[in-house]
C-alpha cells in the first residue's frame, strides 16, 4: 500500500497506537492513529507522532516510527534511546495540545481528579494525559498510580514526592480506600480521604491523602498528595 514516492508499509504490519511513515529526509510523511480508544486518545497519538517527525534527532527504523500503548503512555521499554525519544514525543504532544495558558486556568485550588476530567473535556485530550498535567502544574508533592483490577500498572510522581514503595504488579495497599473501592467495582470518583502513607511510600511524611477514579474493565488511577515535614520537624 503506497503512501508516497519514497516510503510504504505492508499489510502485515499491525498498528498498535500509532505510526509515522516518512522518508529519510523527512520531506513528506503520513500518520496513522488507532481510534479504538476514542478520539481524545487518537488526537494525542497524532501529536506524539508529529513530535517524532519534527524532532529531527529522532532515529527511525525501516522508514517509520511504530508506537505501542506503552510508548504513548510513557512507560516504554527498550533501549535508552528509544525511551528518550518516546518521552520527548510525549512532551511535545502535551505541549502542543495543552499549553500552560490553556491548562492552568482549569486547575483548582486543591488537588482533585475532577480537574483532570475538566482538562480532558476542555482540551479534548485523554484522561491519562490530563492527570499528568496535574502532576506537572500542581505545586504539591503528588503522584498518580495507574492500576488494573487492584494491581499497579505504573506510576508517575512529581519530583518532590517521596519514594514510592509500590511497584508494577504489586497489589494496591490493603489499607487504602483505593483497594476497597476497586474491590466493590463501584465506577466513578471517590472523595479525597486520608490514607496511611507507609503503605504507599518510603520516607518522611506528615500525612497523605488519596483519591481514585475507577473506569471500565477494572482500570483505575489513584492520586496521592503528600504533606512533607519541614526542616523544623527534624530539629
Amino acid at each position: 500500500m503506497k503512501h508516497g514516492p519514497n516510503y510504504s508499509y505492508t499489510e502485515d504490519q499491525t498498528l498498535s497506537e500509532g505510526m509515522l511513515l516518512t522518508d529519510k529526509t523527512r520531506s513528506i510523511g503520513s500518520i496513522l492513529a488507532n481510534t479504538a480508544k476514542g478520539i481524545h486518545r487518537a488526537r494525542f497519538t497524532v501529536a506524539h507522532e508529529l513530535g517524532h517527525f519534527l524532532l529531527e534527532r529522532h532515529v527511525f527504523e525501516n522508514g517509520s516510527f511504530k508506537c505501542s500503548s506503552a510508548d504513548i503512555g510513557g512507560v516504554s521499554a527498550g533501549s535508552p534511546r528509544h525511551q528518550l525519544q518516546e518521552s520527548e514525543a510525549n512532551e511535545f504532544a502535551i505541549s502542543l495540545l495543552a499549553p500552560p495558558y490553556l491548562a492552568q486556568p482549569a486547575i483548582g485550588a486543591t488537588p482533585d481528579l475532577a480537574d483532570a476530567l475538566t482538562l480532558r473535556d476542555q482540551l479534548k485530550i485523554s484522561f491519562e494525559a490530563s492527570v499528568r498535567l496535574l502532576i506537572t502544574y500542581r505545586p504539591e508533592p503528588i503522584a498518580a498510580i495507574w492500576s488494573k483490577d487492584g494491581k499497579v500498572r505504573y506510576f508517575v510522581p512529581s519530583k518532590a514526592f517521596p519514594k514510592l514503595s509500590v511497584r508494577p504488579g504489586h497489589l494496591l495497599p490493603a489499607a487504602s480506600a483505593a483497594s476497597r473501592f476497586i474491590e466493590i467495582q463501584n465506577r466513578g470518583v471517590t472523595a479525597v480521604s486520608d490514607t496511611p502513607d507507609r503503605g504507599w511510600c518510603i520516607g518522611p511524611c506528615r500525612s497523605m491523602t488519596e483519591q481514585t477514579r475507577l473506569g471500565r474493565d477494572g482500570y483505575a488511577v489513584t492520586l496521592l498528595v503528600a504533606d512533607l515535614p519541614d526542616d523544623s520537624d527534624f530539629e
